[in-house]
């Protein structure tokens, strides 16, 4: 199958890629072809986690926003807005503001005061930032935001097939298009992603380099496990022993966190941060009675602990993780 452009695109959507590759975001879009259209002042943070297209849904704006023939100024960062502040915004209508929450809550704070007059004089502002900055902040802002828009923190797996499948038929060179993902490698890939849209195209493209070459119709659990392995390899290959053999106990086995912290030779308060900050993605918490049972994202999927043990091997840790 030939490509005019890489489906798996993993990056803000930009420019002439908005109408090939931004797929499945109607209401969306139609919230901010209202605020474009209604010619009112506005300001609308566009809300979402890492990876789930807050900076592309600024893009299709800033693009509706061009076709519009409005006065528009797409910026990267505080730091963009303040040196185009100073070289003046004088008939500018509509400032568009990406990636604040890469800015420290002080300097985000100053920022949203600096902005104030900006509104007086009638423009419409759109900013990207994440639930838990814009919940941080909404407190210490001086204005109210008019709009929002708050993207999907996990998307379903039909949610993600339809990204995806859109995406490859858009893409295609041929015109006789056949979808090349099967039902369960789709049903893996979601999993493993936590519904997250970026972690989706990243292992489903490299289930696809895996699939290349081989002789059979479709890509299938089979390639979509050796595409996780060499995700994961790189993943795992940042984590230090301790954080290894959390993984690994909490993958063959289904233990509460006392037992889990005895595993892995750790006190029960170490382990909490383990799990938040370095596992975060990795581990899961399930409350059954007085016990917090804790699993690992491997015990989901298929053959889950045959592609942690594949992981390990190629990490020359298995070893170590399992003594």
């Amino acid at each position: 199958m030939e490509f005019k452009t890489d489906p798996f695109y993993l990056y803000p959507i930009k420019g002439s890629q908005i109408d090939t590759l931004f797929i499945d975001r109607e209401k969306e879009c139609e919230r901010i072809n209202s605020i474009l259209e209604t010619g009112f002042e506005e300001i609308c943070p566009i809300i979402g986690g890492i990876g789930t297209g807050k900076s592309s849904m600024l893009n299709y704006a800033y693009s509706r926003a061009q076709r519009l023939d409005e006065k528009v100024v797409l910026l990267e960062g505080i730091d963009d807005f303040e040196k185009t502040l100073e070289e003046g915004l004088e008939e500018t209508t509509m400032i568009m503001i990406d990636d604040i929450d890469k800015t420290s809550d002080e300097e985000v704070s100053r920022f949203f005061k600096e902005l104030e007059s900006s509104f007086e004089e009638g423009v419409t502002l759109f900013y990207t930032d994440t639930y838990q900055r814009d919940k941080k902040m909404s407190d210490l802002r001086e204005f109210t935001s008019s709009q929002y828009i708050t993207l999907p923190r996990k998307l379903n797996k039909e949610s993600l097939n339809v990204f995806l499948k859109e995406r490859m038929k858009n893409c295609t060179k041929n015109d006789d298009f056949s979808y090349p993902f099967n039902e369960k490698a789709i049903e893996m890939a979601s999993t493993r992603s936590l519904g997250n849209i970026r972690r989706f195209f990243t292992y489903t493209k490299h289930a696809w380099t895996t699939y290349q070459g081989k002789e059979k119709s479709c890509v299938d659990e089979d390639d979509m496990k050796e595409g996780m392995i060499n995700v994961d390899r790189a993943l795992l290959g940042r984590l230090d022993l301790t954080d290894l053999k959390i993984v690994w106990n909490s993958t063959i086995g289904n233990p509460n966190k006392s037992l889990l912290a005895h595993q892995s030779n750790i006190h029960p308060k170490t382990l909490d941060s383990h799990i938040k900050e370095d596992l975060s993605g990795l581990i899961t918490e399930e409350r059954e009675g007085q016990d917090i049972l804790v699993s690992s994202i491997y015990t989901r999927l298929p053959d889950g602990k045959y592609i942690l043990e594949e992981i390990l091997n190629d990490l020359e840790r298995y070893d170590d993780v399992v003594s």
